[in-house]
């Protein structure tokens, strides 16, 4: 139901499309707002500034900061950058709109020599936790597994995890993924 929720905010009118998903985080007190606002000329302005008022620092960067900062990281968060705004905040409507989303980041990136960069999909930031296994880095984090008495064990075998763990160390597969969700859920039922 969500999912279709979602698709229903999708429309071809970049203002519309914004007040929907607006629709879905603020309260129906925004609605009064944006009728006052939809038909101004400078609504991309305004939502811009509505986004960088309530929406960035009440949602995104309230739970970003407290999600990060319980795990003892700290989130950066460089196109927020005050220079940075206020020049974006100065550039034509239309040529925000130009070419679609992050247009001009690509074609910065693809002019400072680096298309290949431009040009890939959209990946995440992982841990290089395959390469810290490799080559050791992970060893204490990876000790915990060689534990006899992990509940983890009276539902799996621990050999399977533990072939895992030898073969990524020797470069002859990659399980990285599979050792990081056996160390988790380990961890999880032995504090819970």
């Amino acid at each position: 139901q969500l999912l279709r929720k979602f698709a229903q905010r999708i429309g071809t009118n970049p203002a519309e499309t914004w007040r929907r998903f607006q629709g879905l985080i603020v309260p129906p007190v925004f609605e009064r707002v944006w009728q006052e606002n939809a038909n101004t000329e400078d609504w991309l302005n305004w939502a811009q500034q509505q986004d960088m008022v309530e929406y960035l620092p009440k949602q995104v960067l309230a739970l970003s900061d407290t999600f990060t900062m319980a795990h003892g990281l700290e989130l950066r968060v460089p196109y927020l950058d005050t220079d940075l705004v206020h020049w974006a905040e100065q550039l034509p409507v239309e040529f925000r709109l130009q070419s679609g989303p992050k247009w001009l980041l690509k074609e910065l990136l693809t002019q400072l020599d680096g298309k290949k960069y431009a040009q890939r999909r959209k990946e995440g930031f992982g841990l290089p936790l395959g390469r810290w296994i490799q080559t050791g880095e992970a060893d204490d984090w990876l000790s915990f597994l060689n534990r006899n008495d992990l509940v983890l064990w009276e539902h799996l075998d621990p050999a399977t995890p533990r072939q895992w763990v030898k073969a990524q160390q020797a470069g002859k597969a990659d399980f990285a993924q599979e050792i990081w969700n056996v160390v988790t859920v380990a961890n999880w039922l032995e504090q819970h």
